[in-house]
């Protein structure tokens, strides 16, 4: 307040300032508050989103334990005592990721004739839900070859190459055709030679299907042809020891493919059997390393269905 005329009293600007102020204190208190508010809400989150994965965890970790924990240590009591575990072949000679070396293995199991004791369980197994009304094949019946010829084709740039195929199993008046890679990459115009080779050898038609294989199921540059992963043929390949009443040979025999497609294709690393034997150890003393051993498994390209199955081929 200031004095005026006649020694009155009169307003200035100071009370639209003083106001300003005020407002400004309480916006900020506003502010502090809705700062609060959201902190302790972010915090109750947290605290539910903590307590929900910590859930979880827990029945993931008992699941481990009822099922696979006691698989796990048996395995580190066959490995401590040498008891043995079905010799995979192929990787134990350095060749697990030999391509021609592993479809003449493959091709071996696809042939129901052949004396594994499987039958034509395994090409069932892989091939019946990928192919129309694939069901009703009669896998029972099935042929296999390896490198199967498709004919010479002459490239863009003129050059003559020859088409050979990895692996053809025929079944009743269906062909099955599968091209593999594990290291190397599709060749120049590979797939489309082979799809123009395939009709002029077996006419093409609903009858024919042709498969990609590669470790992770890698799609292939012709749409004829359908990709098909490694991991995928080992889950499947596993269901069959999961599920069919097998003869004790027949058994080993899966169990020893299924240890060459872990250590081949898949984990491509010869020390990966040391690293599982070191894992096991862990796990067999404290189920709690099972979320170590994962992690170990990702780092080397699988998860939590390898882990199943690495439990499954243990045996009994």
């Amino acid at each position: 307040m200031v004095r005026g005329f006649a020694g009155m009293t009169t307003a200035t600007s100071i009370w639209p300032e003083e106001k300003a102020g005020r407002f400004r204190a309480a916006v900020l208190r506003l502010r502090g508050s809705a700062r609060a508010l959201r902190a302790a809400r972010g915090m109750r989150l947290a605290k539910a989103f903590d307590a929900a994965r910590a859930r979880i965890k827990a029945r993931v970790l008992d699941d481990f334990k009822q099922h696979e924990w006691p698989k796990f240590q048996k395995l580190d009591e066959i490995f401590r005592k040498g008891l043995g575990l079905p010799v995979p072949a192929l990787s134990v000679c350095g060749q697990g990721t030999a391509e021609i070396r592993f479809t003449k293995l493959l091709a071996y199991f696809f042939d129901s004739r052949n004396p594994h004791g499987l039958g034509g369980l395994l090409t069932r197994a892989v091939f019946a839900d990928r192919i129309e009304n694939g069901k009703r094949l009669p896998f029972e019946h099935c042929e296999a070859r390896a490198e199967v010829s498709l004919g010479d084709t002459k490239l863009t740039r003129g050059q003559i190459v020859r088409n050979s195929l990895d692996i053809e199993i025929s079944v009743g008046e269906h062909r099955i055709l599968v091209e593999q890679k594990i290291n190397s990459a599709e060749g120049e115009e590979q797939l489309a030679r082979y799809t123009e080779g395939m009709c002029k050898t077996y006419g093409g038609g609903d009858k024919l299907h042709c498969f990609f294989l590669t470790p992770e199921g890698k799609v292939g540059k012709e749409a004829a042809w359908q990709c098909l992963s490694h991991r995928e043929l080992l889950s499947d390949m596993a269901g069959v020891l999961e599920r069919h009443a097998l003869s004790a040979t027949a058994r080993h025999n899966l169990r020893a493919l299924l240890w060459d497609l872990l250590l081949g294709p898949l984990a491509q690393d010869d020390r990966w059997m040391d690293e599982l034997e070191q894992m096991t150890g862990l796990v067999a003393k404290d189920p709690r390393k099972y979320i170590e051993m994962k992690r170990w498994l990702g780092r080397c390209g699988m998860g939590r269905e390898e882990l199943r199955i690495i439990a499954l081929i243990t045996g009994d």
